[in-house]
């Protein structure tokens, strides 16, 4: 399109690059006189560029979201089913970019993410003996999502969040039932290509998001003291089950 210096005349041509013309100022495109931008267009241009779509409701509910989002101070991400099946990443990037969209959310959303499996609440068997579970979780490792920065840290209660991604990830582990829930064994080398594959995702996203070494160190750490514990300590008796409590 192209306005007057008033801005009371436009008009118009679809772009078709057979009809463009290349100059060593830049390409130039005729736009003829009779094409003139008024309400008589919309018939031609919804053939062009289909029909117009009002997203005012889609925006007002993604902006309330947002400021839910924005206020919680930590919270549970429900990862459906259907993307289980499809291996899709697509409601974990959805959370991710509304978690990074500015600096200060994605340095206060940090090790601030629980994510669990509701469409499996009936399923008798543990998580991490799903292999549709599993193969989602190695997924994501490949599309290098940043666990590492945004799963919860965990405190004095056990990370859900971290203990999935470690049962479910760490390959060629095997588990010991102690009372009611169950104890994971890996070996070193497991655990090696874990990290490293979960370090490089992080390193990634704290680049790309202009995260300093400070806040990847302090994400970092959280998953590190969840590891030593699992590594020192033997779960308590009345430990829960993994869909729950996942593993100590």
């Amino acid at each position: 399109m192209v306005l007057s210096g008033n801005c009371e005349v436009a008009v118009w041509e679809h772009f078709a690059i057979e009809r463009t013309t290349d100059t060593p100022e830049g390409w130039w495109i005729e736009i003829p006189h009779r094409n003139k931008l008024t309400v008589n267009v919309a018939e031609s241009w919804k053939v062009l560029a289909g029909p117009s779509v009002d997203y005012s409701d889609e925006i007002r509910n993604f902006w309330a979201f947002s400021k839910v989002l924005d206020s919680a101070e930590f919270m549970a991400l429900a990862i459906p089913k259907c993307d289980v099946d499809t291996g899709s990443m697509e409601t974990i990037d959805r959370i991710i970019s509304q978690l990074s969209k500015t600096k200060e959310t994605v340095f206060r959303k940090r090790n601030t993410l629980e994510i669990f499996f509701p469409d499996y609440d009936e399923d008798p068997r543990e998580l991490f003996q799903i292999p549709e579970i599993l193969a989602w979780f190695r997924l994501s490792l490949e599309a290098g999502i940043p666990w590492f920065y945004f799963l919860h840290g965990g405190g004095s209660g056990t990370p859900i969040g971290l203990s999935l991604l470690y049962g479910c990830a760490c390959e060629g582990s095997t588990t010991e039932r102690v009372g009611a829930g169950y104890y994971l064994h890996t070996s070193p080398d497991a655990r090696a290509d874990w990290l490293k594959t979960n370090f490089h995702s992080i390193n990634v996203f704290c680049e790309k998001n202009g995260i300093g070494k400070e806040f990847n160190k302090k994400a970092c750490e959280c998953v590190m003291r969840f590891l030593r514990r699992h590594l020192e300590d033997r779960p308590p008796p009345d430990c829960q089950n993994f869909r729950h409590c996942a593993v100590m």
